[in-house]
């Protein structure tokens, strides 16, 4: 990830999958790639925000990482609802007076 490029929605699933399965190997498995893709995902992450989320030789985050924990899995639900209303069509239909 460049300095100037943006978070994407994959550094965001990776660092919360990586939270959630409490490892890198672990995290990697349930994601079908390499360790090393979400180690670098990490990295891109940490690069982008310039801070550091995990605690190297630990399975420990940051404060920094825990915040970031919680605002990825907040856009990564968002995400999911925006996703599954639009699928249903519950937002899709205009309302009020057109």
């Amino acid at each position: 990830m460049k300095k100037d490029s943006t978070i994407e929605l994959r550094h965001l699933r990776y660092f919360s999958t990586f939270c959630e399965s409490g490892g890198i190997s672990e995290a990697a498995k349930h994601l079908g790639v390499a360790p090393t893709t979400v180690k670098r995902c990490i990295r891109e992450l940490e690069r982008f925000l310039n801070v550091k989320l995990l605690v190297r030789g630990t399975r420990t985050l940051t404060d920094s990482g825990k915040l970031m924990r919680t605002h990825a899995n907040n856009v990564l639900e968002y995400l999911t609802v925006a996703t599954e209303a639009l699928r249903s069509g519950d937002e899709v239909q205009p309302k009020g007076i057109v």
